[in-house]
């Protein structure tokens, strides 16, 4: 915001006012995500999208489902090499490499915004360890279930 001129500053300030009303009168009609959540209030086609337990306090931003221009998921993979001791104690590559890989789940949903282009997030506080497991799988629903929900409520 360095760049940003007085009138800027003011009419990001009126927004983020306007805002805490927004946030005041948001009512939850549904919920998705475990630590990541995108609350719904469906009454009025808008969203918000917390971290927090206490999100009223913390002023999230209140999105107009117009303005939601589309919705992308993305799993990615951390890939780490496993290494053994050869007979001096030096760590060595298995032949063939071994790898053990880790997974993190996002989301990111286009904004329609003077403020924001997008609002990215992951769906997982911490990483999954195995493909196709109980926890990815469950991290890839909500995901998917995220995506889908706010694809499918765009008027």
């Amino acid at each position: 915001r360095r760049k940003s001129g007085l009138a800027d500053i003011k009419a990001h300030l009126a927004y983020r006012e306007e805002n805490k009303n927004e946030v005041a009168n948001f009512h939850v009609t549904r919920t998705l995500g475990s630590y990541t959540q995108v609350l719904l209030d469906e009454d009025a086609g808008k969203i918000i999208v917390t971290t927090s337990d206490n999100w009223k306090d913390n002023n999230p931003d209140v999105i107009h489902i117009s303005q939601i221009k589309d919705c992308q998921t993305r799993i990615q993979d951390y890939r780490n090499e496993l290494k053994r001791k050869d007979g001096s104690g030096n760590e060595v590559s298995f032949d063939p490499p071994r790898y053990e890989y880790e997974y993190d789940f996002y989301v990111k949903i286009g904004v329609d915004s003077p403020w924001f282009e997008n609002i990215g997030f992951a769906v997982n506080d911490q990483r999954v360890y195995m493909y196709g497991s109980q926890d990815y799988r469950e991290m890839e629903r909500q995901a998917t279930e995220i995506k889908e929900v706010l694809l499918g409520i765009q008027p």
